[in-house]
């Protein structure tokens, strides 16, 4: 019929009123040309479109998971189907560590209640549907995987220069943020271009891409080597990497801009071992 009915939804703050919130779905051009698209939301009236507005931007971008687009209530019963059916797909891939399987995919990114805080301090929330996900179907995976990956980086930096470039805010105030392979991707990013960003968080971040998968012994390697491949077997796959592993591509005296934020756990079940982090 086309109708809808809500049975369930998520209890927040009495106060939260959809109403107060602003959603919008904006595409950023990459460089080559591939239009990358980009949810936000934000606060109506503490949003200014003239740049001075602080923003956090979030990215994954590997291993086919999906980051869903922000929305301005909570989350359908459609949506945790689709969680499910995305669960299974990444289970698949990831068998050696489900663990991190499962927390990604039980962190919602359609509705968060923690990030109305962020919200009600004027922040705008956003999230760059990179490639290297399944977002945009399996093609969007293959067009950021393997020696392919880079693409990951570059439509991140695409994103965050359109979203200064409409005055969504201005790099001093852009913020971006990932997990795990997300931190892999603000690690890089901060690399390429640290005049852009003002702020950089990574929680477990895999930062020692080369080292991590020539180790057999890495629990996160032997899986994901059909995704980001085998440098320690191909020379190609080891000279591409270099180009954009984050511990590889530290320079001195380059991020005085970029405040950066660092979280790891020594006794985490995570797959990425602490030192992989810390290097």
């Amino acid at each position: 019929t086309g109708n809808k009915e809500i049975k369930k939804t998520q209890e927040v703050d009495p106060s939260f009123n959809s109403r107060d919130l602003t959603a919008e779905r904006i595409w950023a051009t990459s460089h080559d040309g591939t239009e990358i698209p980009i949810s936000l939301v934000y606060r109506n009236e503490l949003f200014k479109k003239d740049g001075s507005s602080p923003l956090l931007l979030d990215g994954y971008g590997s291993s086919q998971i999906i980051n869903e687009p922000v929305s301005k209530g909570p989350p359908t019963v459609q949506y945790w189907l689709h969680r499910l059916h995305q669960w299974c797909s990444s289970a698949i891939m990831l068998l050696s560590d489900m663990f991190i399987v499962v927390c990604m995919c039980l962190h919602s990114q359609s509705f968060s209640p923690f990030r109305l805080s962020l919200l009600d301090r004027g922040f705008v929330f956003a999230i760059a549907h990179i490639r290297g996900s399944s977002y945009l179907g399996k093609r969007w995976y293959d067009e950021g995987s393997m020696l392919n990956k880079r693409n990951s980086f570059l439509d991140f930096i695409a994103s965050a220069e359109h979203l200064v470039a409409e005055k969504y805010t201005k790099p001093v105030r852009l913020a971006i943020t990932g997990a795990s392979a997300g931190g892999l991707l603000v690690g890089g990013t901060v690399n390429m271009r640290p005049d852009l960003f003002g702020a950089a968080v990574m929680n477990a971040p895999l930062l020692d891409v080369v080292t991590t998968f020539s180790d057999p012994t890495q629990r996160v390697a032997v899986p994901l080597r059909s995704e980001y491949g085998n440098p320690e077997a191909n020379a190609t796959v080891y000279k591409y990497m270099l180009t954009y592993s984050p511990y590889d591509n530290v320079r001195w005296g380059k991020y005085a801009c970029t405040a950066t934020i660092l979280s790891i756990s020594l006794n985490s079940s995570s797959s990425l071992a602490y030192l992989l982090s810390c290097s």
